[in-house]
Formats: C-alpha cells, structure tokens, sequence
C-alpha cells in the first residue's frame, strides 16, 4: 500500500498539548477524518480493528 504523507500521530499531538482537552472545534475536525477514514475503509470491505490514537494520523499538518 501506498499512502500520500500525513501529518502526526492523534497521540504525538495529545501528548504536544501536556495531555489537556481540545476546543470542540478540533474534536469535531478529528472525528470527521476518522469518520471519513473508516467510512472508505468498510466501503472497500476492509476492517480495523487496532484503532487507537498512535495509529490515526492527521490528515492535514496545520493542526500542530
């Protein structure tokens, strides 16, 4: 598989923010990607089943 560069980690950017809540603002704009993400995977009939923060990455890189 081939993957167009992301930005970082849902976690590495929890951790860059000392581990406090986010605006409602960026909770939704993270959701909507994992969202979209899991929507296009289950379309093409695959499953993930190890989502946790260390492995969604951010689409765009302006959020940190």
């Amino acid at each position: 598989m081939v993957f167009k560069p992301l930005g970082k980690s849902l976690y590495d950017f929890i951790k860059m923010n000392s581990y406090k809540g986010f605006p409602i603002k960026f909770v939704q704009a993270f959701f909507k990607q994992i969202l979209r993400s899991i929507g296009f995977l289950h379309k093409i009939g695959y499953t993930h089943t190890d989502l946790k923060p260390e492995n969604i990455l951010l689409e765009q890189p302006d959020y940190y």
